[in-house]
């Protein structure tokens, strides 16, 4: 069922009203942010820049890269677990997933996100089809002109219907949409320069485009005029730009929000009053100073006579001045020292209201001893907003991915998509047609350990592991540093069997099954070849088992002359057989070492011992 255009202009007004109080509150934190708030000092009249630690600024940007510094981790679950191929799709939508993120540039998306969850309490973002690549697109839009349906505010990050509003020029709209704009009320002289504001209604059923026409005045009886003279006076206030069928069917906008008592609120909504009034204490000590650097002077008449000021004296270029019938006085008014109090007081109530420690400004507390305890408290002051903001927007993204993927069967069913994934947590080939692989969207995804940064994750990875109670592969999936969890564990096992390669290398040469030539010949293939130590190992074997090829056959075995049979670089080493020692038959490769001293002694015994049985007789 369509909605009608009257009925989207209405409720766009009346929710416009409805957040107006949000919105001033969000265009303030706005302006602050940005640093574009003048200090009215009315008993002065005259406005002075802010000249204070702007701790909004600061507060925000650290706690959004704290957000941000880690990747959510995305897990799609098979239709039917233990079959291969169920078990295969769940791994493709995992990776075509990803790769929707990595085209996005989610990274940078997230970052913004962040600032926008903290400072205006929501982020809301729209999945829109994107039919050049195929895929999915996330499109960030304004907090300022977003207006959900009122009972989904802060419950519901999906909601029913929603109305965006952005503003277009009238030269734009000519371009696009010319024979439309033509019937809309564009003032009395338009100029392709004005600025037209446009909705965008969405929900399950469509997507609408309106035009808002200019204002009327309420005294003038005629009426307006339109673009160029060309409409009637009685030119439409707004016009159904563009109406098309939202074929995802769902609401393809999602609207997360900062939990509050009735309504969201930002971290920084208590700020703006105390940067305000802390600014305006340090202009008023500022001008304090000024005027104590430049002392107010006065000319004091003697009794009897009237002051006349002949000329006025320059100090900078040695000129003095004159006075007839008087004396000159200057006052000095230093600036009270509590006004310096004031401002310490204000900046610390700013940094405790919003939970912004010291070390966010590169200071050290001076109360703080050991670094422990300087973790303890940084961790009580960050963590825990960290945490609510983090699994905030996993939430969001879950239901975002859904979004997607309704959006990806929708628009690009049988259309067959193939990328290469580099994403930090997936990397590798991956190619899927949307209505055969995307079997279902059931998928979590989640911050591993929520609250932590990148920096505060590594070591909490690093202990558990230490503790024994996470296996390394998960502490590699976890680590923010490792981009490929899969490669970096082939690398861990790769390392491994090369140092116990080293080590037997090692022990063949202290037995003597390697020897020199050998160790030498394997140098050689490392060291001027460049060929893995493997590969070297494999190619001194396959050469000593030629060699030894050409030595006199061996009795009994089936070919003397294969190189197959022959031992190779086992022992004894090859420097002993082309030294002619042959093993015996009954051990290919193996010499028979001399007498042990324990044994001559045993034949001494037996001797000594027949020789006295002799003589008894």
């Amino acid at each position: 069922m369509t909605t009608p255009a009257d009925q989207i202009v209405r409720l766009y007004n009346e929710r416009r009203a409805l957040q107006s109080p949000m919105i001033a509150r969000m265009i303030e934190l706005r302006d602050h942010y940005h640093g574009e708030v003048m200090v009215p000092l009315p008993e002065l009249d005259k406005n002075e820049r802010a000249a204070v630690a702007n701790h909004i600024t600061q507060g925000l940007e650290q706690m959004a890269m704290r957000i941000s510094s880690t990747v959510p981790q995305i897990r799609y679950y098979p239709l039917k677990p233990g079959n291969d191929k169920s078990e295969d799709f769940a791994r493709i939508r995992r990776l075509a997933t990803y790769g929707w993120w990595q085209m996005n540039h989610f990274d940078r998306k997230t970052r913004k996100r962040a600032r926008q969850l903290i400072g205006y309490a929501r982020t809301p973002v729209v999945i829109r089809p994107d039919f050049s690549r195929g895929i999915p697109k996330w499109q960030i839009r304004d907090p300022l002109a977003t207006f959900p349906h009122p009972e989904d505010v802060g419950d519901d990050i999906r909601p029913r219907d929603c109305i965006f509003s952005f503003k277009r020029t009238l030269g734009w709209l000519l371009d696009h949409y010319p024979e439309v704009i033509r019937n809309v009320y564009a003032g009395k002289e338009p100029s392709i320069d004005d600025m037209f504001d446009i909705l965008e209604y969405t929900d399950c059923e469509e997507h609408v485009l309106i035009v808002l026409g200019r204002p009327r005045d309420p005294k003038q009886t005629g009426g307006g005029y339109g673009y160029g003279g060309a409409v009637e006076p009685t030119g439409s206030q707004f016009a159904v730009l563009d109406r098309v069928p939202n074929l995802a069917g769902c609401c393809t906008a999602v609207i997360p929000s900062r939990i509050g008592l009735d309504r969201p609120i930002g971290q920084f909504d208590a700020l703006p009053p105390l940067y305000a009034m802390q600014a305006r204490a340090m202009a008023l000590w500022l001008i304090s100073g000024e005027r104590a650097i430049f002392p107010d002077t006065w000319v004091i008449s003697r009794p009897n006579e009237q002051a006349q000021i002949v000329s006025l004296a320059d100090g900078r270029a040695g000129i003095p001045g004159v006075i007839k019938g008087g004396d000159m006085k200057e006052v000095t008014v230093g600036p009270p020292p509590q006004t310096a109090q004031l401002v310490d007081v204000l900046e610390r109530n700013q940094q405790v209201t919003a939970g912004l420690p010291a070390e966010f400004g590169g200071e050290s507390p001076t109360n703080i001893r050991t670094g422990r305890r300087g973790e303890s408290v940084l961790s009580a002051t960050v963590d825990f907003w960290v945490q609510e903001a983090q699994e905030t927007l996993a939430d969001s993204f879950q239901e975002e991915n859904k979004v997607a993927v309704s959006v990806s069967k929708a628009y690009f069913g049988s259309r067959k998509c193939s990328f290469y994934v580099n994403y930090r947590g997936a990397k590798g080939q991956v190619d899927y047609i949307p209505s055969i692989h995307f079997e279902n969207d059931n998928q979590t995804v989640r911050y591993p350990l929520t609250g932590s940064d990148a920096n505060g994750q590594t070591i909490q990875v690093g202990q558990k592991l230490g503790l024994g109670t996470m296996a390394a592969r998960t502490a590699m999936e976890l680590d923010p540093m490792i981009d490929d969890p899969d490669a970096e564990h082939d690398r861990v096992v790769i390392e491994g069997l090369e140092r116990a390669q080293m080590t037997s290398i090692d022990q063949a040469v202290a037995s003597g099954q390697f020897g020199p030539l050998e160790v030498a010949r394997l140098h050689e293939l490392v060291l001027t070849q460049h060929i893995p130590v493997y590969k070297a190992v494999q190619k001194v074997h396959d050469e000593a088992q030629q060699q030894q090829a050409q030595q006199p056959g061996q009795e009994g075995a089936p070919e003397p002359g294969s190189p197959e049979t022959q031992p190779g670089i086992q022992a004894p080493g090859l420097q002993a057989v082309m030294a002619g020692m042959q093993p015996p038959a009954n051990q290919p490769g193996q010499a028979i070492g001399p007498p042990q001293p324990s044994m001559n002694h045993l034949q001494q015994t037996l001797a000594t011992l027949k020789g006295g049985g002799g003589a008894a007789g």
